[in-house]
């Protein structure tokens, strides 16, 4: 591959990965919400999230076992659903931000406070409802 395939093909990745976060950190983000903050809150994170997030190439490039890619993908998922509701400003990665409050700088400053995109924060608002109704949510 020539150099400037490389970077094509790694700008690619990086785009599918922002995709996937972009709908898989909020549903992080909606289980982890269910446990208090701090310690208990990191405790229910999936066993091996740390290390698993040595795994990046895995997961921006894909391996052939598909479990590794998956739990890496996973755990990154997770690692920014924690940290978007456990610091300040929130978690920001590929130009894609995940809050839960208002802060300096927030690209959703024009909504405070709803972290994902409006187009699908009514549905992740329904399927919490459909939890809570179901007693699967706290």
């Amino acid at each position: 591959m020539t150099y400037a395939a490389d970077l094509e093909a790694e700008q690619h990745a990086r785009e599918s990965l922002a995709e996937g976060l972009r709908w898989a950190v909020p549903l992080c983000m909606l289980e982890l919400r269910r446990f208090p903050p701090g310690p208990t809150r990191r405790r229910r994170l999936p066993h091996g999230t740390v290390a698993y997030l040595g795994e990046g190439d895995a997961v921006m490039f894909h391996t052939k076992n598909w479990k590794t890619t998956a739990l890496a993908f996973r755990s990154l998922a997770f690692a920014l659903a924690y940290l978007a509701l456990e610091t300040p400003d929130g978690a920001t990665l590929f130009g894609v931000h995940w809050c839960v409050g208002d802060h300096e700088g927030c690209p959703h400053a024009d909504r405070p406070g709803t972290g994902p995109p409006r187009d699908w924060r009514e549905p992740l608002d329904e399927l919490e409802r459909l939890a809570r109704a179901e007693g699967l949510a706290a």
